[in-house]
């Protein structure tokens, strides 16, 4: 028999609910694995994010549930104890609000709300007091001080073919004025068929050829681009610049995909409403003020000094004295102060793999990253 069942069997009029004492163990079973269930839900156990997105990357939550019911049950505070496990963050109490009114009206929205409210599951319980958040589908970035976005703009993202990972990690340092080191699978998919068609599309591009084990430019006419074994040997960088591919600074939490947050010189594609055009880093459309919140606590790294080692022509890296945190998040439902629920595309098909996942069909989106641009 269900709770409810046995709840209703042991109802009455007169004395409200009273279970016979054959009820009691079956009763207690059931519930405790409610209790259990409902807190494995919220902590994220049972649906992990890589069976939506391969490159969605969750720390796994830790928590001693038989521990946490013991004390509830001692001291009276079940709903608190499960209260405790959800996270707290505005966006999740918005949607919450936004889900319980859509159930009253339906628009036909449940679902994706329902999503969206299980991705915040997945992130971590504590943000940090100040971090970046990058919401991918949105095509925006926030930095957070508390509950108030202190700074936002606009972003470009990976393209469907070259997506960008979600995950958490900590921003450390900022390069001014950086060289890109143009990854292998551009460098041979993109760069070479070009460099083979025109002599003259390296230095034009300001592209240096550089050993692979070393740091000295080479001369490139010295290259037989031809030769498998010759284009193995050399790799290739883009010097500082107005030109870079990065743009004129780049902001740095290392992590096995080399994603990062960077500037761009085609400011232009702001202006798109669907920005998914990059090989998997963030561009962000003021890098200036970025700077300027990041290195707020280095009072010599005022807006001018900022802005002269950006176009310094000389790379030169920036420890940040406290680490910042930044999330890398994929939220199709957003929740303005007023309540207004706003929706966006879903260019990595996200929301239907994560349908499928509930369907008992999962089949992840894919694609790896090509980092850089």
């Amino acid at each position: 028999a269900s709770v409810e069942s046995l709840r209703s069997r042991s109802s009455s009029r007169f004395s409200g609910v009273r279970f016979r004492d054959e009820d009691v163990p079956q009763l207690d079973l059931r519930l405790t694995h409610a209790w259990l269930q409902y807190a494995a839900d919220l902590l994220a156990w049972g649906a992990p994010a890589r069976q939506v997105y391969v490159n969605w990357l969750v720390e796994p939550k830790q928590e001693d549930l038989a521990a946490r019911l013991a004390s509830a049950l001692d001291g009276g505070g079940i709903d608190e104890s499960l209260e405790g496990l959800a996270p707290t963050h505005p966006q999740y109490k918005g949607l919450q609000a936004a889900l319980r009114r859509e159930r009253e009206h339906p628009t036909g929205k449940s679902d994706v709300l329902r999503m969206n409210l299980e991705r915040w599951r997945w992130e971590p319980r504590n943000l940090g007091e100040r971090y970046v958040l990058v919401n991918v589908p949105a095509y925006q970035m926030q930095l957070i001080e508390g509950d108030q976005p202190a700074l936002a703009m606009r972003v470009i993202v990976g393209a469907s073919d070259t997506p960008t990972p979600l995950f958490s990690d900590e921003m450390t340092y900022v390069v001014f004025s950086p060289y890109w080191n143009i990854p292998e699978q551009i460098m041979r998919d993109e760069a070479l068929p070009k460099v083979r068609r025109d002599p003259e599309y390296l230095a034009r591009n300001n592209i240096e050829v550089v050993p692979a084990k070393g740091t000295d430019p080479i001369d490139a006419s010295t290259v037989d681009w031809d030769d498998e074994d010759a284009v193995k040997a050399v790799r290739f960088r883009q010097a500082p610049g107005p030109e870079n591919a990065l743009g004129l600074v780049k902001f740095i939490f290392p992590n096995h995909f080399n994603v990062y947050l960077h500037d761009t010189p085609a400011d232009g594609l702001f202006e798109k409403m669907s920005r998914a055009l990059s090989h998997g880093c963030i561009r962000v459309e003021d890098p200036v003020a970025l700077a300027r919140e990041v290195l707020r606590d280095q009072p010599s790294w005022d807006e001018p000094r900022i802005v002269t080692a950006m176009n310094g022509k000389e790379e030169h890296t920036v420890t940040l004295k406290e680490k910042l945190p930044v999330h890398i998040g994929y939220w199709t439902t957003w929740v303005a102060p007023d309540g207004t629920v706003s929706y966006t595309d879903d260019p990595y098909g996200i929301d239907k793999a994560h349908a499928r996942l509930w369907a008992g069909r999962p089949r992840p989106v894919r694609g790896a990253p090509t980092a850089g641009v």
